[in-house]
């Protein structure tokens, strides 16, 4: 180890460094204890190169002497250099307060993954303030930054804008924050509805608030003032929702100076009171190019499979008649023109982005411009959480549940399909045939670990594109990174660990491709047979890697549907296609969605959910959406285009029940022949044997 500390002359300046789990900060205070520079860096790939990175950006001379401080995750990084003054991340935090020279009592940072609060006395003129409390959120990011951060990309908007909207919204609507995958499934449900993006955007702020107040400070009152610190405190939503939360003056509440730089001030602000002499070259030597042994390239290629094709369509094609299959899920809008006899002329897949009618609007527009008016459509299917709505809208002759139309549209290409693994943006699904017909099923739709959301949002805090860069780099990969297979949050830390650690890029990418595999099979599958014959449909299909951990994990060949994203559409044109009757189809062409809409909320008051309903009409089409026990929809449903008339089958069978005893009941009276039967269980349900048997003896 080499020694970087020095006793020739003072240094002038102190470095503080906070290294965090998702950014690097570093900052130079002068003589008199003031910032002269500052840097921050995103943590994407090594963290080492991060760190050096950071403070070549602040400008210090290498050969100079300085005092380093360093605190945050990553401490550890330095903790052997004699010399550099290491910290923990909440006195760093309490000696960076002092040193802005805040007065106030309490300090909350919400970091990337870390949030904290500490409460402090005040002392004397030149004596640093007291710790008196601390608190830590546990390992779920839902009360940390990474939770706005994700829902943020999860509405196509950076952390600005979305700070802006929330700040400048009227009100937000209730958003479960005690976890970010129920966040997601809220805001799904209310962008559907039609909630504008500034009352979701304030929704999350107040949900990260309350989950602070519940999780963090667990009934422990804040003393005020409060100031706000971390990356959290940059964002006006958060600021608004906070002094909402606490329920505390306007001026009770406010923001740190410098407050993403607060724990590297602090930890500079120690090193200058230590005053041990430190080179920064000698320093940073550690972080310098690691000895890592260069692992033999094996023959075999564990990750090396080819994607599977793209969608081949002959978008341009001749004019004939053609089958609409339209799939409007909550995170993507899939169209397909088939051909009578099942071929995919073309096909549209779009992310719906909380604008359903927009983007059906868009697809259909797109199909439009190809085609013209040289197709003429025979049926029209509307599938996915959105199909009641497509279906009014358009016009549909069919409308079909998602398990039923991702069974048909893999049994379209794979005849013999035992199991169907299908891998959307928001849910999974798990399909069991028998003999071409519907034996089992299963979904997930409250955890998005094993989802598209999840690896789309890796993939940006990575830096990488999911479809062009993950499926190459992990094939790259000798030993992918374990992250378990636990919810998205706790799978996140883990990625963020094995940043810290230094893991490769590769071995990132190869981790979150065999997370999502096993996460699939453990919580989707369980102990459920699969069979030989597996396919593998979903958008998610799409990503070689995905597909290459399934083959490792289940240690068989895994088919993957030649059209893995458009499966549910393609599904739901071929059984609109072959739906009985002869009659013209009802659609409304292409440009049925192209007038003004309006939509409304209202609050149902028929239970204690208190549904938030929304009421979506355009022209004289209305459909609702948000009801929890499906009251109105199922009423949407049954006015649906060549929607079948569904008789109330439990009240058919208590009719028939009835109708069985009704000559028993018509007879007269005889005590001493009378035999009770509770309506319950199995006696009801073989009510009418019982009745015969009884009867005749």
């Amino acid at each position: 180890m080499i020694d970087p500390t020095t006793r020739a002359g003072t240094p002038g300046h102190a470095l503080g460094l906070d290294i965090g789990s998702t950014s690097v900060k570093a900052v130079v205070l002068d003589d008199q204890g003031r910032v002269r520079s500052r840097a921050l860096r995103p943590v994407v790939g090594a963290l080492r190169e991060t760190v050096v990175a950071a403070v070549e950006e602040v400008g210090l001379a290498p050969e100079a002497p300085v005092w380093i401080g360093v605190t945050g995750q990553g401490r550890s990084l330095l903790a052997d250099v004699p010399g550099v003054v290491v910290e923990n991340e909440v006195l760093a935090l309490l000696a960076g307060v002092g040193a802005l020279g805040c007065q106030a009592r309490s300090v909350i940072e919400i970091g990337g993954q870390i949030s904290r609060y500490i409460e402090m006395e005040r002392g004397m003129a030149g004596i640093p303030a007291t710790l008196v409390a601390f608190a830590l959120n546990d390992q779920c990011a839902a009360g940390a930054g990474a939770f706005l951060v994700q829902q943020a990309s999860r509405l196509k908007m950076d952390v600005a804008e979305f700070g802006t909207a929330a700040a400048a919204a009227t009100t937000g609507v209730s958003i479960a924050g005690r976890c970010a995958v129920f966040a997601k499934s809220d805001m799904i449900h209310l962008q559907q509805k039609g909630v504008g993006v500034p009352a979701i955007a304030y929704g999350l702020c107040l949900a990260l608030a309350r989950n602070f107040v519940g999780t963090v400070l667990r009934g422990h009152l804040t003393k005020s003032p409060v100031a706000l610190a971390g990356g959290g405190a940059l964002n006006p939503g958060l600021v608004r929702a906070f002094r909402e939360v606490l329920a505390v003056p306007a001026g009770a509440v406010t923001v740190l100076p410098e407050p993403v730089y607060a724990g590297a001030i602090g930890a500079a602000t120690l090193a200058r009171r230590q005053q041990v002499a430190v080179t920064l070259d000698g320093a940073l030597a550690p972080l310098g190019p690691r000895a890592v042994a260069a692992a033999a390239v094996a023959d075999e290629d564990p990750y090396g499979v080819e994607a599977p094709a793209a969608a081949t369509t002959d978008g341009g094609g001749a004019a004939g008649d053609v089958v609409l299959g339209v799939d409007l899920g909550s995170v993507s809008t899939n169209l397909v023109l088939l051909r009578p006899d099942g071929t995919l002329l073309d096909g549209v897949y779009l992310p719906t982005r909380g604008r359903p009618i927009e983007v059906l609007a868009e697809g259909l527009g797109l199909l439009r411009a190809r085609h013209g008016d040289r197709l003429r459509v025979l049926a029209l299917g509307t599938t996915g959480s959105g199909r009641h709505l497509a279906a009014r809208l358009l016009g549909a002759d069919l409308v079909q549940n998602e398990i039923t139309t991702q069974l048909r549209g893999a049994l379209h290409y794979f005849p013999e399909v035992e199991s169907v693994l299908e891998i959307g943006g928001q849910d999974s699904k798990y399909i069991r045939a028998e003999c071409g017909r519907l034996a089992d099923f299963t979904m997930n739709k409250v955890c998005a670990a094993g989802t598209g959301s999840f690896l789309e949002e890796q993939c940006e805090n990575l830096g990488l594109d999911v479809k062009s860069d993950f499926a190459v780099l992990a094939a790259r990969s000798r030993a992918p990174a374990d992250l378990g297979a636990r919810c998205t949050v706790f799978m996140e830390t883990e990625l963020v660990n094995a940043r810290r650690g230094g893991a490769r890029l590769p071995d990132l990418t190869a981790g979150l491709a065999q997370a999502v595999a096993r996460n699939y099979l453990q919580k989707v599958v369980g102990h459920r047979p699969l069979g030989r014959h597996v396919v593998f449909q979903g958008g998610v299909a799409n990503n070689a890697a995905v597909c290459a951990a399934f083959e490792r994990l289940l240690g068989r060949p895994v088919e993957v549907h030649p059209h893995a994203g458009l499966s549910g559409a393609i599904g739901v044109a071929l059984l609109a296609r072959d739906a009985p009757g002869d009659r013209p189809s009802r659609f409304q062409g292409m440009g049925a969605v192209a007038g003004h809409y309006e939509s409304r909320t209202f609050e149902c008051q028929r239970c204690e959910n208190r549904c938030d309903v929304a009421v979506v009409t355009v022209g004289d089409t209305r459909a609702h959406f948000g009801d929890t026990c499906e009251r109105y929809t199922v009423r949407d449903a049954g006015r649906d285009p060549g929607a079948p008339a569904v008789p109330d089958l439990f009240a058919e069978r208590d009719a028939l029940l009835r109708a069985g005893l009704a000559a028993d009941e018509a007879a007269p009276p005889d005590y001493r022949r009378v035999v009770g039967l509770p309506r319950a269980s199995t006696l009801l349900e073989y009510l009418p044997f019982w009745a015969t048997l009884l009867r005749d003896l």
